[in-house]
């Protein structure tokens, strides 16, 4: 591993009094979500690393390099997810329901822009998922689920992509050649012919959080088919998952010679 794989970053503002012992027993689960708006090794003059954290979901961003963090005035919203987009982080919110965009200076943020609120569904949605495209394109996905006693089960998925002239959210029926990886570390988008196994026009998910008080049973997880809307599960996968009793992490590797 090259020296500068790693990222060494100052810590985050700590919890308030009354959550501090609940953050430091469970405290792996304090960034809910992070996200890197560059290579971090080939780029890393242009790396800035944003963080929704707390329990508050909250939201703070750092360039490599910085001793400290910027933070989002936390009174405005809570934030559910992130994605990068060229030097622009989009930033999805769970109160008032719009997405943000940012674009950053060293010191500052230096643009915020509240655009696109999200509509009303008849249908009730339980999570929410934005991700960057290779096409550069800005999808956001949906997931339905029912809860039964004991666990959650996700019903299906609408995909809808970001319209740059009217800053609206068209609803997309067919993803093509691609396929969807979404979950709590990182949602992403991949050319499903390049990668061997990997179905094209699904949408791959696991069991992940969904801020409701309930013990993961990691059986809601497989594969949705955006065009015949079903939903897949794998035996060899359900047999590791409930071995394993964790979440998978979804990541492109790079690699270095």
């Amino acid at each position: 591993m090259k020296k500068n794989s790693i990222i060494r970053l100052p810590p985050l503002n700590p919890p308030d009094e009354c959550h501090r012992d609940a953050c430091a027993k469970h405290c792996e689960y304090f960034v809910y979500k992070a996200s890197i708006s560059a290579d971090p090794i080939s780029n890393a003059n242009d790396c800035i690393v944003v963080v929704i954290y707390g329990p508050y979901y909250e939201l703070a961003f750092i360039r490599l390099g910085d001793n400290k963090w910027t933070y989002f005035d936390r009174s405005c919203y809570i934030f559910e997810d992130i994605a990068q987009i060229g030097d622009k982080s989009y930033v999805l919110t769970t109160i008032r329901r719009k997405l943000l965009i940012f674009e950053y200076t060293t010191q500052r943020i230096l643009n915020v822009n509240a655009v696109a609120p999200l509509f009303f569904e008849t249908d009730l949605y339980i999570k929410a998922y934005l991700v960057g495209s290779n096409e550069e394109e800005l999808l956001l996905v949906h997931r339905y689920s029912t809860f039964t006693y004991h666990c959650r089960v996700t019903n299906g998925f609408k995909v809808f992509k970001m319209d740059d002239d009217k800053y609206a959210w068209i609803e997309k029926n067919d993803l093509g050649d691609f396929a969807l990886f979404v979950g709590d570390n990182s949602s992403i988008s991949v050319v499903a012919s390049k990668i061997q196994g990997c179905e094209s026009n699904c949408i791959y998910f696991y069991d992940d959080c969904d801020l409701t008080k309930r013990d993961r049973s990691f059986t809601d997880f497989g594969v949705y088919n955006v065009k015949s809307q079903r939903i897949l599960k794998p035996a060899h996968i359900m047999t590791l998952m409930k071995k394993l009793k964790q979440p998978p992490i979804w990541f492109l590797p790079s690699v270095y010679l």
